[in-house]
């Protein structure tokens, strides 16, 4: 593949990295006037992602089928069009079985091309997340080399509106057109939760301090002695007797009793149970 990619005159090699080589496509402007008025195709039912991936690749690996770029969306006076799967190169019956394949689709109606008249587009610019460029006329579309997001915003043009595979095209309404990626009001929203909940873990820490639990083991309940405060409905059990009623002046912190069949095994017979808790168990009376 490499010896084939390095004997081709439109390919020229940009960088290497590793084991692979890329390569610029010569005279492959990203913005240029389309030639025929794209028509769109009428939507069918199912997994959305997988019409388009249908209709994306369809056009693109067999551009002689088709007349004009299928788009999805476009003006009144587009064509429109349905398209059908074709049964004959269809590979595999079920989805998501080994050796499926995406369906080739093919248009149920004739295309009617519609040659458009040419234009220049100049003064080509592409940043991080923009694009600008001129047109010597307006009205006529352009097809725009870049992968369609609903969030590409666009002025001085109507659009931008997703043509096959995966492109964009726009009609200008202004000789200077700028494209922009900007942010939606869902990922406002999602940004403005975000800091939210910085915000309030912030809080936490400065005025509440450190999360006190009843036991220091998730798994394990607290053991509370009389006089306590009554944790019998988080699990807690009683030192001895049953448990007693919660004092409304008793704020005193549970102080946890040790029970070692928690983390040994039962002693054997003739064996006498090591009531040592773990390293690192012990806690002050008052604190958990």
């Amino acid at each position: 593949a490499k010896d084939e990619a390095a004997a081709r005159s439109d390919l020229q090699l940009a960088a290497t990295t590793g084991p692979w080589q890329v390569y610029t496509v010569v005279d492959s402007p990203v913005v240029v006037p389309l030639t025929t008025q794209p028509v769109v195709v009428s939507e069918r039912g199912g997994d959305q992602r997988e019409r388009n991936l249908e209709l994306g690749t369809s056009w693109f690996q067999n551009p002689g089928e088709w007349a004009a770029m299928p788009a999805d969306d476009g003006p009144a006076d587009w064509q429109r069009i349905d398209v059908q799967v074709d049964m004959s190169r269809r590979v595999g019956t079920e989805p998501l079985e080994p050796g499926r394949k995406v369906d080739i689709v093919v248009p149920a109606e004739t295309i009617e091309p519609k040659a458009l008249a040419p234009i220049t587009v100049s003064n080509y610019t592409l940043d991080d997340q923009s694009l600008s460029f001129e047109v010597s006329e307006v009205g006529v579309p352009v097809l725009v080399k870049v992968s369609y997001f609903p969030n590409w915003n666009v002025q001085g043009a109507q659009g931008p509106y997703r043509v096959a595979p995966n492109f964009m095209v726009v009609i200008p309404t202004d000789t200077k057109v700028t494209m922009s990626f900007e942010s939606s009001g869902i990922d406002k929203f999602a940004y403005l939760l975000t800091f939210l909940g910085m915000a309030l873990m912030v809080f936490w820490r400065v005025k509440v301090g450190d999360v006190r639990h009843r036991s220091p083991h998730p798994f394990i309940p607290a053991t509370v002695g009389p006089g306590d405060d009554d944790w019998s409905e988080f699990g807690a059990m009683p030192a001895d007797g049953p448990p007693l009623p919660p004092s409304p002046d008793d704020d005193t912190v549970v102080d946890v009793t040790w029970n070692d069949s928690f983390f040994h095994d039962p002693p054997l017979p003739g064996e006498t149970a090591d009531p040592t808790p773990p390293e690192g168990a012990e806690r002050p009376p008052g604190s958990v």
